[in-house]
């Protein structure tokens, strides 16, 4: 029995802080582009052992529900996905290959949503409806067409040199929530808040936020208030807190 389970692989310290890192690049950004995305983070998880099949961190995202999405908003989500790569090469100097390589990734989710930009949602440079909003439909269609894949690579390109001018920007926050990470393993949405605001919930663009008399936004506050996370390892499909509008994000698969 203890033969069929999963085989389990200590990461080095190198590794480790590389997924801190790249999990910190996500909130930070996260954090700063929530209203525009839609979206807040609202826990981030790194992990010392992983199996093959799992990812070495997460951050995960709470969607504000009953908003309009915008191209704004969508290419804002494109550069908090792009964000975990971009936070590798500001601080380790160079980004790994942990943001890509499996369907689920940080790449293969800001792809897809970039074409459905350009070939279903009429939110690109045309409006010609070229496929549904489905990641396969986009991704086979992508593959078919070069002037696609050419305005998806200039989308990403750009939502990459705004993840890397903002976490540029904001070098501390971004270091104080990796070393968080490497020392704590995880952060909660207060914790996130405070490394990048230094206490202060100002300048964090929650969804529909208002400031309270804390400094934390309203709609922190409001998620906090929401019953204790689980400590289980992670599953998205069985995690008693998650729900259909939240979204997980993070390096993929290690071998």
């Amino acid at each position: 029995m203890l033969a069929a389970l999963p085989r389990r692989v200590r990461l080095s310290d190198e590794a480790f802080r590389r997924a801190c890192v790249h999990e910190a690049g996500h909130a930070v950004v996260g954090c700063l582009l929530a209203e525009e995305a839609g979206r807040t983070p609202v826990e981030v998880r790194v992990f010392r052992e992983v199996s093959p099949e799992s990812a070495a961190g997460h951050t995960v995202y709470r969607r504000c529900i009953g908003i309009v999405r915008t191209r704004s908003g969508y290419l804002a989500e494109v550069t908090g996905l792009l964000a975990g790569l971009a936070a590798e090469e500001i601080v380790l100097g160079t980004r790994g290959d942990g943001s890509g390589g499996s369907d689920g990734s940080d790449l293969q989710r800001a792809t897809a949503l970039a074409t459905a930009l350009e070939a279903s949602l009429g939110l690109g440079d045309g409006l010609a409806y070229l496929s549904p909003n489905d990641d396969a439909e986009l991704l086979r269609r992508l593959r078919a067409d070069p002037s696609l894949r050419s305005a998806v690579e200039r989308t990403l390109s750009e939502c990459l040199g705004r993840a890397r001018a903002m976490l540029g920007a904001r070098r501390s926050a971004l270091g104080n929530l990796s070393d968080h990470l490497v020392v704590r393993a995880r952060a909660s949405l207060e914790e996130i808040v405070g490394c990048v605001t230094g206490g202060d919930g100002a300048n964090v663009g929650y969804p529909r936020a208002q400031e309270d008399s804390q400094g934390m936004t309203g709609i922190a506050q409001g998620i906090l208030a929401q019953p204790a996370h689980s400590t289980t390892p992670p599953d998205k499909r069985t995690l008693p807190w998650q729900d259909a509008d939240s979204i997980w994000t993070g390096p993929s698969r290690v071998d």
